[in-house]
């Protein structure tokens, strides 16, 4: 078969690869763009055709965006070169996996609602970042909104809604673009037409147009107004201690000692400025904390001498007697003054990266190095409350980019957001500007203050504007104090973060299912005429 036949063949299927590989560049760092909604309407033209397989083109630009976007899954510096292969491939066909849902449930609206099925594609659309929020295979990377980081006035709408929202609002951007194009290529070919098409086009040019301004020009105004807010906000002092340390030297048990004493020499060159609390990154006291009473107590020690909280990342676990079983955790150890320590265990999981799906059945899994560690999955979700009376939580690497669980900790009384990662596994690569970024969204849906500090990385502090500071960039050991405004005041997303999520997916099942009654009215109805 030649090439031009075969590209003829194949034509859509390389639409919805360009489409989807487009796309995907524009994930940070690259500067955000609106032309990216016009470079989702070739994929939206294919996914409304006819005779369209929704499963297979779904599939298709989600293995393509996301190796496109996170093509550096494949470069964990801590695994051996066919992990990587494998654990990349994992992570393509799984995100393929969630468009496939998303283009066969859209196939099954259209087959329901041939004529009205692509003012659905919004809510699907929708329905499918929902599904990929699923614990077992959580990565939210590829959300759609993820790419328009810097359009800090147009994401201002997750205050109220999330991020999600956000996804389906440029979906039906997208949409009307689309709508748009597909009658003026029909006023081409039939001048007769003419004057109806370009009504049409009038009302839905219009409508794109009025739609868009209002969020902009809603979400300027929001964004002037907690500019100006932040500024009245209180404050705590937190010290970013960043150690700037390489992978393999962090882990060589001959460098422990100097590791911990040097983050402390770090950390007493700060208490001039008297900081409230002292942060350490991800696993850096790396080793199981509990098992050296005598680091624990030298914490609460400096904790006490120097009136400070620390909160430290380390390796935690739990030992239980009776089954000799034992649970090892990716963990932040938070020290206050005299009071017992508090420590929280990551919840959100790295599927292929930190953890194998199902491992917990699976226990063979278990067995197989994955460059950093197999790890269980942490339920305390206790909030680290300072002696001055503040509350806060550390959430570790990329549990920073789960919109519902971070809001769960707002809800329960968060006042400012900390968020640490070791991001040194994928060093100068699209992942550290990605990963750090994409904790915007969280401070604007929550209007709360992040602080991110990240092993060689951007570490930054992200404002309840949603403006963020880097503050340095993959540098070695560096320490930092800074203010951090403080907010009690919670928004209409994080209040309703819960009925959010379930009226989404509540419209979306009961849409699968509508569109399932009418499908079989139809033929029930075929087969009563046939006979």
């Amino acid at each position: 078969m030649k090439m031009k036949d075969i590209t003829v063949k194949y034509q859509d299927q390389l639409k919805v690869i360009a489409s989807a590989i487009i796309i995907g560049l524009f994930y940070p760092p690259m500067s955000s763009s609106y032309i990216v909604l016009f470079f989702l309407v070739p994929f939206i033209c294919v996914l409304n055709k006819k005779d369209s397989n929704g499963i297979v083109n779904g599939f298709i630009f989600g293995f393509f965006i996301s190796l496109s976007s996170s093509y550096w899954i494949m470069s964990n510096a801590g695994a051996p070169v066919w992990l990587r292969i494998v654990s990349g491939i994992g992570f393509f066909s799984f995100s393929g996996f969630y468009y496939a849902v998303m283009g066969g449930v859209f196939s099954l609206v259209k087959k329901a609602f041939p004529n009205k099925a692509i003012w659905f594609l919004p809510l699907v659309w929708g329905g499918m970042e929902h599904l990929m929020l699923y614990k077992e295979f959580a990565f939210p990377w590829t959300l759609l909104a993820n790419a328009f980081t810097t359009k800090i006035e147009f994401i201002q709408i997750s205050e109220y809604f999330g991020v999600i929202f956000v996804s389906m609002t440029l979906v039906l951007f997208s949409v009307l673009i689309y709508r748009i194009s597909e009658n003026l290529r029909t006023s081409n070919k039939d001048k007769a037409q003419k004057a109806s098409v370009i009504k049409f086009v009038s009302i839905h040019g219009l409508s794109l147009v009025v739609l868009f301004s209002t969020v902009y020009l809603w979400g300027s105004s929001r964004y002037k107004y907690f500019s100006e807010k932040g500024k009245d906000l209180p404050v705590v002092k937190v010290a970013m201690i960043h150690a700037g340390l390489d992978i393999d030297y962090k882990w060589q048990k001959s460098n422990f000692r100097k590791i911990v004493e040097g983050q402390y020499a770090q950390t007493d060159s700060v208490m001039i400025f008297k900081p409230d609390l002292v942060l350490w990154g991800e696993t850096n006291f790396p080793k199981y904390l509990e098992n050296y009473p005598g680091s624990v107590k030298k914490f609460k020690k400096y904790s006490i001498d120097n009136d400070v909280d620390i909160s430290t990342g380390a390796l935690g676990f739990n030992y239980y007697e009776d089954t000799e079983k034992i649970e090892k955790f990716n963990s932040v150890f938070f020290f206050s003054g005299d009071k017992e320590y508090t420590r929280y265990d990551k919840t959100m999981l790295v599927p292929f990266g930190e953890a194998f799906p199902y491992s917990n059945i699976l226990t063979f899994l278990k067995d197989i190095s994955l460059g950093q560690a197999n790890f269980d999955r942490g339920d305390n979700k206790e909030l680290f409350e300072m002696r001055s009376g503040n509350k806060f939580i550390t959430t570790i690497c990329y549990e920073g980019i789960f919109p519902y669980y971070n809001a769960r900790f707002v809800s329960m009384g968060a006042e400012f957001l900390t968020n640490v990662s070791n991001d040194a596994w994928y060093e100068n690569t699209d992942e550290v500007y990605q990963h750090s970024r994409f904790n915007i969204f969280r401070s604007i849906e929550n209007r709360r203050t992040t602080v991110r500090l990240a092993n060689k990385a951007e570490s930054s502090i992200i404002y309840p504007s949603g403006k963020q500071e880097i503050l340095f960039d993959n540098e070695g050991p560096f320490c930092k104090v800074i203010d951090v405004p403080v907010n009690s005041e919670q928004t209409f997303f994080t209040k309703n973060y819960k009925i959010i999520a379930g009226f989404i997916i509540g419209l979306n099942l009961m849409l699968i299912g509508w569109s399932i009654i009418i499908i079989k009215i139809r033929r029930k109805k075929y087969l009563t005429t046939e006979r």
